[in-house]
């Protein structure tokens, strides 16, 4: 009977361990899966933030780039006129000083309107040019006119403006786009200048 009593309290035993095994393998997968899907969420939501984070800071680089590259462009723009107007500049400079070794020609006299005795403006050197060609008072130009013929009548009502100065002023203005385009486009020289830039 105590060995009956024995084999049933065993067995009872031996199925509580089995079941709590059991019990065990059940919690213990459990708790894995848990595990798995709390981790994959935690790694998902921390991609999410970090993707959201990336793509902000990717949209602000690009943003700053575009900045820069309007920035540097409008720089060298500025960079590329500058230099066009100092060469524009410069060539002037060159024809004025050409100008002021320039005598007076017969023609020029000849441009001149028919006025009665006007004083006429003129430099040293082409007083006898001048005389031979136009009846006149004759006097010094002053220097900033750079040299030509400057008449006036004696009432001075009118005035004829022929000097060299006025000529450069007229030309600057009237042909100014086509001197440009001259020096620029035909030269090849505003590909230069912006190759300049660029590799400045």
């Amino acid at each position: 009977m105590d060995d009956e009593v024995k084999q049933d309290v065993d067995r009872m035993i031996a199925f509580i361990y089995y079941e709590s095994r059991e019990k065990i393998k059940e919690l213990e997968i459990e708790a894995r899966e848990k595990y798995n899907t709390e981790k994959a969420r935690i790694i998902d939501e921390k991609t999410r933030i970090l993707r959201t984070e990336f793509e902000e800071k990717l949209k602000l680089l690009k943003h700053r780039k575009v900045i820069e590259l309007s920035k540097v462009r409008r720089q060298q723009r500025m960079a590329i006129l500058k230099e066009k107007e100092h060469i524009v500049s410069t060539l002037f400079e060159i024809v004025e000083n050409r100008l002021r070794s320039t005598k007076i020609t017969k023609e020029m006299c000849r441009e001149c309107p028919e006025m009665l005795e006007p004083v006429v403006f003129c430099r040293n050197d082409d007083r006898s040019t001048v005389k031979k060609y136009i009846n006149g008072d004759i006097k010094k130009i002053d220097d900033e006119f750079i040299g030509g013929l400057v008449l006036c009548s004696k009432d001075g009502r009118e005035v004829c403006d022929n000097s060299f100065l006025t000529r450069m002023d007229v030309m600057k203005k009237r042909y100014m786009k086509h001197i440009s385009r001259c020096i620029f486009e035909r030269t090849g020289t505003s590909e230069r200048l912006e190759s300049q830039c660029q590799d400045g």
